[in-house]
């Protein structure tokens, strides 16, 4: 009987997500039985010694027929012989296996390495870029564990043995992972199936080297295995003749591009325009009621619309290259009329976005075509400089989609009209526009402590005639419900499921699991702390503060230091940065700065609100971490810049952008740096004002007069006035005559001044940024 369309793709999309997953069983130390001894001489191919190589297909076949329903058998055939393959859908899995990882054909292995001491390369510490860098490469590796999301286990080591010991190495994991796989064996259902599947795989293999051969074994077999499925989805849903695939194939062993030219693929980018406006253009100290709320409703978004396009061409999360703040990138097929079937669907998006949010928001989308030599190590990487560039030009095309200019008309304004008092829109009366109460809403059920479940049910799609009311209005016309669901809300487990910050999401009978940096402050009486709860937390002067920081030159280490770059790379280090600014930051703050709300942690950047005087050691801890995530590579940095509002009741996106503008000031001086007290510092002399603030803070504790600040102040304004050439001669005996007065009066504290006489003089000059830290010491020591 012949086999259904629909199960036959859904089998080759299943082989292809679980060809290597045999990899991961030949580290742990699996053994082949006698019968897959005698199998590997017919499916495995041979070295120059005429032994069997790729011994992993055994393992593969193994791992598929013990833990998946009988319905799924051929699933387990398809990937056996996917590196000596017979029939079509085999060889669609062969070369989708070679695009994933750049390669032109299977290299000959010596199955020599011993896999069990080969953990993960860090990829971090594997990007060199074009220029003679003057730093040695030393690799890093990822300790064998889950990706429980935990920021201490996220760190890389420096040596082999660090990463594989008794209590964390392959054996161990694979039992785990065996363990939890159970869970796939009754699953018929297709879309249940490789969803929990995929999120398995990206629990147990994101620290489990896809090769560790003639390779550095410094690609995840997470990344491999997803980027072969959507690969080989494309190269199934393009109905290729099987002369032609052949003739591809071929082109690749004996490398020929007359048969690599096709441009058979798309990589679309889409990118959320006017982020930063919709978050923080809100006017009242009220904002922070729902501002969190306002940041996940876009990453919301993001990931809905991405939904949208993957349904519509039936394809899975496995197409999902990457989402994150606020973009998503996706591989599709470049099927008959592709362009025809994109088009109208991005139009319908962007008029709703704009109905919804009145043009505060739009989404800005490009593609380019991918020929089977672009997926190739030396020219993926002018994919993504195409795709990056084409992007820009779409930015400057807002709204082009929108053929009814009547949607730009002006709404009439109603007479005696108020302002809402968190977005400042007209409304009739007093009081909060429905949006901005039904983001307060959305917030209380982020902060909800029992919320465990995020749901998405699929609807039918809809066009909007107005603008938004509710948050969920705007997913419901793309085609989708949100739901939170926690304690006393069961979700309904037919539907997708996120299981919200734990890997542990098959204990939960949920479909996945995410990451997300949702923190918000409560009072004694559960209640969020707002702005001036929070200014009231802060040590010394009562004010709240706004922090920003993002990478240092991300788009660089994409197209110069990511080399050789393959569509497996770029997926994984684009998930490995999202994954410290949602998981670490999350688990950062939750730990050890409680007074702090994280308005927003995606992508590469984070906007973080607390007491002035959390702040700079927050900003510091998290440089700490980022610096031990990317395994202190010189090259790979974050700037952050600092904002106090100067009252209690000052507009959050007042505060949101001068921490902005402190941010860009401190990437204009250089970069690696953080602007604090409206000065730009690198880390190091961060850290010495930090020490000496501490110094001075010491000794006011101990009952000096704060009139040593007036002393301090004194002196740094005459070192500004004698560099602006104002002062001929800086008179630094006053500042020792002056301290020296104070050792005189203050006895008992006599050699704490004189240490820090000897602190911030040095050559009969003061040292740099005194003035900084004279400022934190004062706010510090002040009360009230």
């Amino acid at each position: 009987m012949k086999e259904p369309q629909d199960l036959k793709r859904q089998v080759i999309i299943l082989a292809s997500l679980l060809h290597d997953i045999g990899k991961f069983s030949q580290r742990a130390g699996e053994k082949l039985t006698e019968k897959e001894k005698r199998d590997a001489e017919y499916f495995c191919p041979k070295n120059k010694k005429d032994l069997p190589t790729h011994l992993h297909v055994l393992f593969s076949e193994r791992f598929i027929k013990s833990y998946l329903s009988k319905k799924w058998d051929k699933v387990a055939i398809f990937a056996l012989k996917h590196h000596k393959p017979d029939f079509y859908e085999e060889k669609i899995i062969q070369l989708a296996d070679w695009l994933s990882s750049g390669e032109r054909q299977d290299r000959e292995i010596e199955e020599e390495v011993e896999v069990k001491k080969e953990p993960l390369i860090s990829i971090f510490s594997q990007i060199v870029f074009k220029e003679k860098d003057e730093y040695k490469i030393n690799p890093w590796y990822h300790p064998v564990r889950k990706n429980s999301g935990r920021i201490k286990e996220l760190f890389p080591q420096d040596k082999k043995e660090k990463a594989i010991d008794e209590f964390n190495n392959f054996k161990k994991l694979y039992k785990e992972f065996e363990e939890e796989a159970k869970c796939l064996k009754g699953i018929l259902n297709f879309e249940e199936l490789i969803y929990k599947t995929l999120f398995l795989l990206e629990k147990y293999t994101l620290f489990i080297p896809s090769s560790a051969y003639k390779d550095k074994p410094e690609i995840s077999l997470f990344h491999h295995l997803k980027t072969t499925a959507a690969i080989a989805t494309c190269l199934y849903d393009l109905k290729l003749e099987e002369q032609k695939l052949e003739k591809i194939i071929s082109g690749f062993q004996l490398k020929e591009e007359k048969y690599l030219e096709d441009e058979d693929f798309l990589l679309l980018s889409g990118d959320i325009s006017g982020i930063q406006d919709f978050i923080y253009s809100v006017t009242t100290e009220k904002a922070l009621k729902g501002l969190r709320a306002r940041s996940f409703y876009l990453q919301l978004l993001s990931e809905t619309i991405a939904r949208r396009i993957l349904d519509e061409f039936d394809l899975t999360l496995c197409n999902l290259i990457y989402c994150g703040g606020g973009n998503f990138s996706l591989l599709l097929p470049n099927i008959n009329k592709v362009e025809e079937k994109i088009e109208p669907l991005i139009k319908d998006i962007e008029e709703n976005i704009f109905k919804a949010h009145q043009g505060k928001l739009s989404l800005i989308i490009s593609y380019v075509k991918l020929s089977y030599e672009d997926f190739d190590l030396s020219r993926f990487v002018s994919v993504i400089e195409r795709l990056k560039e084409n992007l820009a030009k779409e930015k400057k095309k807002k709204f082009k989609c929108i053929l009814d200019y009547s949607l730009f008309l002006p709404e009439e304004t109603k007479k005696e009209s108020k302002g809402c008092e968190i977005c400042g829109k007209e409304i009739e009366k007093e009081g909060l526009c429905s949006l901005c109460e039904s983001f307060i809403r959305l917030s209380l059920l982020i902060n909800q402590r029992e919320i465990k479940y995020l749901e998405l049910e699929k609807i039918k799609s809809s066009k909007l005639s107005r603008e938004v009311r509710e948050w969920y209005e705007l997913f419901e016309s793309i085609g989708y419900k949100w739901w939170f669901k926690g304690k006393g809300k069961q979700p309904n487990f037919n539907n997708f499921i996120y299981l919200l910050n734990s890997s542990d999401f098959l204990k939960e009978n949920a479909w996945g699991f995410r990451f997300e940096a949702t923190y918000t402050p409560y009072k004694e009486d559960s209640n969020a702390k707002t702005l001036e709860d929070i200014a009231d937390d802060a040590e010394g002067i009562k004010k709240w503060g706004a922090l920003r920081m993002d990478v240092d030159n991300l788009g660089k280490i994409f197209s110069e230091g990511l080399i050789p770059n393959t569509i497996s790379r770029f997926s994984m280090l684009s998930y490995m940065v999202s994954l410290f600014f949602s998981a670490g930051i999350r688990e950062i703050v939750e730990k050890k700065y409680k007074n702090c709300c994280v308005v927003y942690s995606g992508g590469d950047d984070l906007f973080i609100l607390g007491p002035w005087s959390d702040l700079p050691e927050l900003a510091e801890d998290i440089y700490e971490n980022f610096r031990k995530y990317v395994c202190y590579h010189p090259k790979i940095t974050i700037s952050g810049g600092i904002y106090i509002a100067p009252s209690k009741k000052f507009p959050v996106y007042h505060a949101a952008r001068e921490a902005e503008s402190e941010e860009k000031k401190a990437k204009r001086e250089g970069k690696d740096r953080i602007s604090f007290m409206g000065k730009e510092l690198t880390w190091q002399d961060f850290k010495e004002v930090k020490n000496v603030c501490n110094l001075i803070k010491d000794i006011l504790d101990k009952g000096v007069a704060r009139s040593l600040l007036t002393v301090l102040y004194a002196g740094c304004e005459e070192e500004r006035l004698n560099k602006e050439g104002k002062v001929s001669i800086l008179r630094i005996w006053r500042l020792f005559y002056q301290i020296k007065r104070f050792m005189e009066r203050y006895k008992n504290h006599a050699s704490d001044l004189e240490d820090l006489r000897k602190r911030i003089i040095s050559d009969f000059k003061l040292i740099p940024n005194l003035n900084v830290s004279v400022q934190w010491a004062d706010y510090l020591s002040r009360k009230g």
